[in-house]
């Protein structure tokens, strides 16, 4: 979740990781590098199944992303619509840090697009081992 540009690219490592998994089926040369890249970043940087279960969410069970969508597909996202990420979805336990992520990805696209605020709601009925909690540095944040 660094801001922190590559050399040469202009871009967050997170950004780039998440394009060569949106787009495997152009990009299935490099696929297996980003997999040894997840892998060595779940050995790393995730908290194991022990602290998972111990993690404690906000009273309301709900996380927050900040980013940005364009005006045309508003309409499609409501409450209540499933909707599956083709990428690592990074939220966080604090609003203000999904406000953070929403107006830097604004200021980059120039206004282009709405900047949103995600609110994703846990329903703790459904098994979270699909979700890791990345511990170090950052407090209370999740990643789908």
């Amino acid at each position: 979740t660094s801001d922190l540009k590559l050399s040469g690219t202009g871009r967050a490592f997170y950004s780039l990781l998440n394009e060569v998994i949106r787009e495997d089926e152009m990009r299935g040369d490099i696929m297996q590098h980003a997999a040894v890249l997840t892998r060595a970043i779940n050995d790393l940087c995730v908290a194991g199944r022990h602290v998972q279960e111990q993690i404690v969410f906000p009273n309301h069970s709900c996380v927050y992303r900040g980013t940005v969508l364009p005006k045309q597909h508003i309409p499609f996202f409501c409450v209540g619509r499933k909707y599956r990420a083709p990428m690592f979805l990074a939220t966080s336990f604090q609003k203000s840090t999904a406000d953070v992520f929403s107006q830097r990805a604004w200021d980059a696209c120039d206004g282009v697009h709405a900047a949103v605020i995600w609110i994703v709601c846990i329903l703790f009925i459904v098994s979270m081992a699909h979700c890791q909690y990345i511990a170090q540095h950052i407090t209370g944040y999740i990643i789908y």
